[in-house]
């Protein structure tokens, strides 16, 4: 079949066309929930979480969307900053990892009475730990780039935080 009879075929047919569409879709009301909050001065990341809430999960898009912002602040990121201030940073990224997910643990232990019998306890207790633990810090850094504070002393102190979190999580997450 030719490329120009393709073009005419249904596109609900084609998951290619649907992923365009979905990533379309996704980006308008992204683009209009960051218009409407940004008249009650919020930053483009809030607008950008509504919008993810009004579509619902999408785990393989929220994935890549994750995946390529890391890398874009891996880009901005100065080893050196690293290597210099870890012993005031680490601590702070060691307390920013337990606290809340301990608290999420908590809170599993809880919903765990919701879940099927067949659920693996101290899985279920991890998964949600970790999921509340984990999630703060990709919208603080864009928070922060929003307001053009990724360059100040308390923005280049969040990302060296930021990165020595990550490290951790790594290798917490993917043993």
């Amino acid at each position: 079949m030719s490329i120009i009879a393709n073009l005419f075929e249904d596109p609900r047919n084609d998951p290619v066309a649907a992923f365009l569409l979905q990533v379309f879709i996704t980006l308008i009301l992204s683009k209009i929930f960051t218009k409407l909050l940004s008249f009650i001065h919020q930053p483009a990341v809030i607008g950008q979480i509504v919008a993810g809430i009004v579509l619902g999960p999408s785990a393989i898009v929220s994935s890549m969307g994750l995946i390529f912002f890391m890398f874009y602040l891996g880009l901005k990121m100065d080893p050196n900053e690293i290597r210099q201030g870890w012993q005031r940073t680490l601590p702070v990224a060691l307390i920013s990892i337990a606290v809340p997910v301990s608290i999420g643990c908590v809170i599993s232990l809880w919903l765990y009475s919701m879940v099927p019998p067949n659920v693996n306890k101290a899985s279920f207790i991890l998964f949600v730990g970790s999921g509340i633990g984990f999630s703060a810090f990709p919208v603080l850094a864009a928070i922060l780039q929003s307001l053009n504070l990724i360059k100040t002393p308390l923005g280049e102190y969040n990302n060296a935080r930021f990165e020595q979190y990550f490290i951790l999580v790594w290798f917490l997450a993917y043993p």
